[in-house]
């Protein structure tokens, strides 16, 4: 029995090696175009496979791509390897794979950062468009489709109006007999082409899906193709209420995606339910459904949707109460209401989770430490007090020797204390107000999904929003003071660009800026650089522009930077808005203080904008007038 086994287990590593193989000569070469990529139908050996040729960085890398590529079609996870696939891609200089991961990246960017999304997205729509990649093209401008409503609020420039895109996809495919082109067109026609174009052509529309499915009984594809596809019909005879007809298609596609991999099935287990539940066949529902949830549960933290999840037990929810059970239908409403709330506090809270989780792991290592140098201290100054008795009986002299000591070491001991109270006080002062406040927002939005008022958690959501960004700073100017403190701050200086610099701080207060209805304008020239540490860099620029919107009335702010003298100047600048000089002067007495403790009414932000100043030999000034507004300036040393 162990000699077949270990027989079996050679020949699974030769099968392995042997799809690799094909895999490889199915290439031919290195891809030139997206679509050269190949579907595959087995991840699990094809991923095991690649990871036995890493030496070939070139191969290794169009293996990652076809492996996130069918990731991403098959079950709309994906992401794993997109870093590695980043590095290699820019160790090789391959502008596809480049292009490839910008496109991945702007995928996974989507519901995080729609700056984040759009930007990646347009630079792989950038070099698609300049090798005629056609596939590349599609996918890239359906991604922008689904991006279009958020586009104009938050003022991207640079990308084209959602009718450019889906203009462009209808003209690309009209003439491609590429299959994944023709899921792609039918998806964006099915969802894009009645709010687009104001109307729709049943008959024609019908009659190309005729020819599609027709192409595809005389040119067999691969099943996830096949399984796409009947998705995409599906939801387009979905949106004309044909439900019998889009019940069909989805069937056909439930059962291909069935047969490829049950993790694959999940998504068409949800929307095989709700076909049935449209039809009011409730009896077919809720089986599928629960055969959805089950493969949830099968799957890793990392790759479970909790939206699938919701939508499971909602659509179970809907089933409940439309045959009367109560009981069950409110069990499932409840399990659906709490999925939803801890997806919206995931999106919502992450930073502020990740943040309040390092403050409980510093804070405990704090107490520790403390603690153990209590204990360090108690057992040296029993030994001081046992020597002391022998060196008084020897030595007078010695002995105040003795008593200067205990002085140095008790006075350090204070010192300890006072940085401990200190440090909690600020985290009383500071903390109170944010938890309160995220107690009070969660309560809010627990109240208003359970009304059903999604519209009142939007708006809830900016001050959710804006909250979160305040927590973050007071979290990162609180463990910068509390490294300054423990002398644990390396200040490693490297070169950057300064407009790239203001334009990463400047983002993070995109949407409050827009909520409070205020401007935010950088004019830095594209060719200034400077030596410094970025972190710090980073650090400062965050709390002025903190600093100006929220203390400051003006609806304009204005961040300019120059080169002066071997010297970088920075201006976060409040137009029209005029500080009193009673505070102008407490504010410039403030910045020139250099004491670890921080004074009542001393702001921790400005504190370590002044240090961090300091640290790279540079100065922090502020001035006010009624020409020029508030200014704060900071200028340091181009050269380091």
């Amino acid at each position: 029995m162990r000699t077949l086994i270990k027989s079996i287990g050679h020949y699974t590593l030769l099968l392995t090696l042997l799809l690799s193989s094909l895999i490889a000569l199915s290439q031919n070469s290195k891809p030139t175009q997206f679509k050269d990529f190949p579907i595959i139908s087995n991840l699990d050996s094809f991923e095991q496979a690649i990871r036995l040729h890493k030496n070939n960085s070139e191969q290794y890398l169009y293996d990652l791509i076809t492996l996130e590529k069918n990731r991403e079609d098959y079950a709309g996870w994906f992401g794993q390897d997109l870093d590695t696939i980043k590095i290699l891609a820019n160790q090789l200089h391959s502008p596809l794979a480049i292009a490839v991961s910008h496109y991945f990246e702007g995928l996974k960017l989507r519901e995080k950062s729609v700056n984040g999304a759009c930007r990646n997205l347009l630079e792989a729509i950038h070099y698609f468009e300049s090798t005629n990649d056609t596939l590349g093209m599609v996918k890239s401008y359906y991604a922008m489709l689904l991006l279009s409503p958020f586009l104009d609020t938050y003022k991207i420039s640079d990308h084209k109006d959602r009718k450019f895109y889906f203009g462009e996809i209808l003209k690309l495919s009209q003439t491609s007999s590429d299959m994944q082109v023709k899921f792609v067109r039918i998806y964006a026609i099915s969802f894009f082409e009645k709010p687009i174009t104001g109307k729709q052509n049943y008959k024609e529309r019908r009659a190309e899906i005729e020819t599609v499915l027709h192409f595809l009984d005389k040119n067999p594809m691969a099943q996830i193709v096949n399984a796409q596809l009947y998705c995409a019909i599906s939801s387009f005879y979905q949106k004309y209420n044909l439900l019998a007809v889009s019940l069909k298609f989805q069937l056909k596609s439930y059962e291909l995606f069935k047969k490829l991999s049950s993790r694959t099935c999940i998504k068409n287990c949800l929307n095989t339910g709700g076909n049935y539940i449209d039809e009011h066949n409730y009896t077919e529902a809720e089986p599928i459904l629960w055969e959805g949830i089950h493969e949830i549960e099968k799957l890793k933290d990392n790759e479970k949707e909790l939206y699938l999840s919701f939508e499971l037990y909602f659509s179970l929810y809907e089933v409940h109460y439309a045959q009367k059970n109560y009981k069950a239908a409110h069990e499932f409403s409840q399990k659906a209401t709490d999925i939803q709330h801890t997806r919206l506090q995931n999106s919502k809270m992450s930073v502020f989770e990740e943040l309040q989780t390092q403050y409980e792991i510093d804070q405990k290592e704090f107490e520790n430490n403390l603690l153990l140098q209590k204990n360090q201290s108690i057992t040296e100054n029993s030994r001081q007090y046992m020597i002391t008795l022998y060196i008084v009986l020897a030595s007078l002299p010695l002995f105040g020797i003795l008593i200067y000591f205990l002085y140095k070491s008790n006075a350090k001991q204070k010192q300890l204390i006072q940085f401990r109270d200190q440090l909690f006080a600020i985290i009383a002062h500071d903390m109170r107000s944010p938890l309160t406040a995220f107690k009070g927002f969660s309560d809010g939005v627990t109240f208003l999904m359970k009304k059903g008022e999604y519209d009142n958690i939007r708006i809830l959501s900016q001050s959710i929003d804006q909250l979160i960004f305040n927590t973050s700073l007071l979290f990162d100017n609180l463990l910068n003071w509390y490294a300054l403190q423990s002398k644990d701050i390396n200040v490693h200086k490297s070169s950057f660009k300064v407009d790239e610099l203001v334009k990463e701080s400047a983002d993070l207060y995109e949407s409050i800026a827009r909520n409070r209805q205020l401007t935010i304008t950088i004019s830095i020239p594209e060719t200034l650089t400077l030596f410094a540490n970025r972190n710090a860099l980073l650090l400062i620029l965050r709390n002025l522009i903190d600093n100006a919107i929220k203390h400051g009335k003006s609806k304009k702010i204005a961040i300019n930077a120059r080169l002066e003298a071997n010297q970088v100047v920075i201006e976060v600048i409040n137009l029209k808005m005029t500080m009193p000089d009673l505070k102008l002067i407490a504010l410039q007495e403030q910045m020139q203080q250099r004491s670890g403790v921080i004074k009542e009414g001393r702001s921790l932000g400005l504190y370590l904008v002044s240090y961090f100043v300091e640290q790279h030999n540079g100065r922090v000034s502020v001035e006010s007038s009624e020409e020029a507004g508030t200014r704060f300036k900071v200028a340091i040393p181009s050269i380091g």
